[in-house]
């Protein structure tokens, strides 16, 4: 079920945030091309968001000094533990409070998927301290270039590039704006994929907007509950030397 009043301000957001997206599709030029990123993060993220959860944007870490490539979006929960920010909401992400990490394009592309398929294989080689569920990798595209209005060619597409797309994807879920909404669904025996058809009211960017908000408060709960050591990213790896009296 679903409240009418706040249903419609959804959707009407969701609107909102196509059409703009529309106006800068296929423009090369950096700064339009990141107006994507901010469209997606201030109509249809921010009011999604806990107390204490921020959108940012830099590397996803570890404590043993690795690292992801450079995220579009990374959702992280600061009542866990604190990043390092080196400007407003730029910086280092511990992956022990990372919630989501979304690679947002205004249209997507071979190359495009390409790159976050690689990003999001370095996110699954970092070592978290406690071994929780890891952050959700999306991929959300305001378009594509693909013909066809099906989501079932986009993951027909990623498959190519993923050979273990059917048992365990490095890209869990993939919304795209009049195609469709995908996830990978590794709770059912045996785990596989899940979709859902676009239609002319972007119902699907409504459902992932949806599930988005239900995972934040069980992300929380969950993280909450289990002790993370965040000391272990500032002690350097030296050891004691044991006193003996003389």
């Amino acid at each position: 079920m679903t409240h009418p009043v706040i249903s419609d301000l959804l959707f009407k957001r969701i609107a909102s945030a196509v059409a703009s997206a529309d106006t800068v599709k296929g423009i090369s030029h950096l700064g339009l091309r990141g107006r994507a990123r901010e469209i997606f993060v201030n109509e249809l993220l921010l009011p999604l968001l806990l107390p204490g959860q921020i959108v940012g944007t830099g590397a996803v870490v570890d404590s043993m000094g690795n690292q992801s490539g450079q995220s579009d979006i990374i959702v992280f929960d600061k009542s866990i533990l604190p990043p390092e920010l080196f400007s407003e909401g730029e910086g280092l992400f511990p992956i022990e409070a990372c919630a989501y990490v979304i690679e947002v394009k205004s249209k997507l592309t071979a190359h495009e998927l390409k790159a976050a398929h690689e990003n999001a294989g370095r996110l699954w080689s970092l070592q978290p301290l406690v071994e929780v569920f890891r952050p959700f990798h999306v991929v959300f595209a305001f378009g594509s270039d693909l013909k066809g209005d099906e989501i079932v060619d986009e993951l027909n597409r990623y498959r190519k590039l993923d050979l273990r797309a059917r048992e365990f994807p490095q890209v869990r879920v993939f919304c795209v704006a009049g195609k469709g909404y995908a996830y990978f669904d590794d709770r059912s025996r045996p785990p596989h994929w899940r979709y859902l058809k676009a239609n002319r009211e972007f119902e699907e960017i409504a459902n992932f907007l949806g599930g988005f908000a239900n995972t934040l408060p069980d992300f929380r709960r969950n993280r909450i509950s289990i002790s993370i050591p965040y000391g272990n990213y500032l002690l350097p790896g030296r050891t004691f030397e044991r006193f003996e009296a003389s």
